[in-house]
């Protein structure tokens, strides 16, 4: 699931886009800059149509700079969003305009008649705090609702806190120190030792029997400790 917000400049306004980045990184959201998540080797032009795409938030950041300009790869990802925006909900809040200083919000066509000066921007430059909160109030529910329909982690069920040990993997044999670890699980039950302790070594019908009989007790013994 996206989960970034995508922020669109100029380079004359990275002291303010940096500003912005930090405090939406303090908030936990997580910030797509250019310069900072195009990796060396990669298709620059190829990563940044998909990180728009796959954005939850596009925000496109206007200034007198910006408009001062004649040329600009910010206008290539006004474009690439604007095509974004024209297959997403109208009533959902996508691309969002901010404006760094006084300026227009170019009258690019984003269809239905409509242009980028229809969508509601926010002014950051007379008060930074107050432009800032009114931003984060669209982009913050964005992420709760996230958080609230991603499912809970689950955690790890031990297999022994769940499940009887299998029979075929629990041996019992004839030695001392099997039966006397039996003797110490049957004395914590309250129950006499079994016959079994003091057997022989020699392996006699009777004695399989008993310790068939040993092994079915032992492992309900087991079974109801774990």
């Amino acid at each position: 699931m996206p989960v970034h917000v995508f922020l669109s400049y100029i380079r004359e306004n990275s002291a303010a886009v940096d500003q912005l980045k930090h405090a939406l990184i303090n908030r936990d959201i997580q910030v797509w800059l250019d310069r900072d998540n195009l990796e060396p080797g990669l298709r620059w032009k190829a990563a940044i149509r998909r990180a728009i795409r796959e954005g939850k938030i596009f925000i496109a950041c206007f200034s007198a700079e910006y408009a001062a300009r004649d040329k600009a790869w910010m206008n290539e990802e006004l474009i690439l969003a604007i095509e974004e925006l024209r297959q997403r909900p109208v009533d959902r809040a996508w691309f969002i305009p901010i404006k760094l200083s006084p300026c227009e919000i170019p009258e690019l066509e984003i269809g239905a008649g409509e242009t980028l000066r229809d969508l509601q921007y926010v002014e950051l430059y007379p008060d930074w705090d107050a432009g800032l909160q009114r931003l984060l109030s669209v982009i913050l529910p964005h992420y709760n609702a996230s958080s609230a329909t991603s499912p809970p982690a689950s955690t790890p069920v031990s297999a022994s806190a769940s499940s009887p040990i299998p029979t075929d993997q629990f041996q019992i044999k004839l030695g001392r120190v099997d039966i006397d670890d039996e003797v110490n699980l049957v004395n914590q039950e309250g129950r006499e030792p079994s016959s079994v302790a003091s057997a022989p070594e020699t392996i006699t019908s009777s004695t399989l029997m008993e310790v068939e009989e040993l092994k079915a007790r032992t492992l309900n013994v087991v079974n109801r400790k774990l």
